[in-house]
């Protein structure tokens, strides 16, 4: 169970240093602009990474607000993610800390079929586009 918590940190952490690191290889044009809400049982879904993998391509990352509200990062400095098949996760396990420095960790509270185990695909397109996920716990 550790190493699983371990993997998924350690996938969330790698997206998320190449997001910051504004890895190269797309134009604006190959990129289309995505937000949305992610809700669980009903409710907005606050502090979740929501992560979409194109089949061909880098990931593109975003945090989920107190309303459940993501807009995916490209990179650093630009918004959007690849144009094409995309098989998203999110997650809420994280590894945080606190003001001691002692590592805190916020359990996954969402199943693994919307995350390690994802069955969640969503295809991109150009322009700006709005996509919605609406997960069940059961």
């Amino acid at each position: 169970m550790a190493r699983t918590r371990v993997r998924i940190f350690a996938r969330a952490a790698a997206c998320l240093l190449a997001a910051a690191a504004g890895v190269a290889g797309c134009s604006k044009s190959q990129v289309g602009l995505v937000d949305g809400v992610v809700k669980l049982d009903g409710k907005p879904l606050s502090e979740a990474t929501v992560m979409f993998q194109p089949d061909n391509g880098r990931t593109s990352v975003g945090e989920t607000d107190a309303s459940g509200h993501f807009s995916l990062r490209f990179n650093r400095d630009e918004p959007g993610a690849v144009i094409g098949r995309h098989t998203v996760s999110v997650e809420t396990y994280r590894i945080r800390v606190d003001d001691q420095g002692n590592p805190v960790e916020t359990k996954e509270t969402v199943p693994a079929k919307f995350n390690r185990e994802s069955e969640l695909v969503r295809e991109v397109v150009a322009g700006k586009q709005t996509l919605n996920f609406d997960l069940e716990s059961r």
